[in-house]
């Protein structure tokens, strides 16, 4: 019988900067963790607002999906799921889950 796979849903709100926002991603796949330990993930991220001009997601949103998405969450889980693409993960999930997140914000850490 097939592992029972966690679905992590989460939507990002209009007032939600890529600051909050990824690390209210990294908060809740700690949590996860901590709960089900080692299952299989899938993350499903909803956007509402956050666009610009031209209809497309604004700058911080894009970065979201495409940079913090793809190069730093997809290790964490076996699928996950933004509005702009759906990707899978071709290596083992990682379960070892930081504890803070170091984000460069206007050449800036935290």
């Amino acid at each position: 019988m097939p592992e029972k796979v966690v679905k992590i849903c989460h939507t990002i709100m209009e007032n939600d900067s890529f600051k909050s926002a990824a690390k209210d991603l990294l908060k809740l796949l700690s949590n996860t963790q901590k709960q089900k330990p080692n299952k299989p993930r899938i993350l499903y991220v909803n956007i509402n607002g956050h666009r610009n001009k031209a209809g497309g997601y604004d700058q911080e949103m894009y970065k979201l999906q495409m940079e913090y998405g793809r190069k730093f969450l997809i290790q964490f889980f076996e699928e996950i799921h933004f509005p702009l693409y759906s990707m899978k993960n071709v290596s083992y999930q990682n379960n070892d889950i930081p504890e803070k997140l170091k984000l460069e914000v206007n050449d800036e850490e935290e």
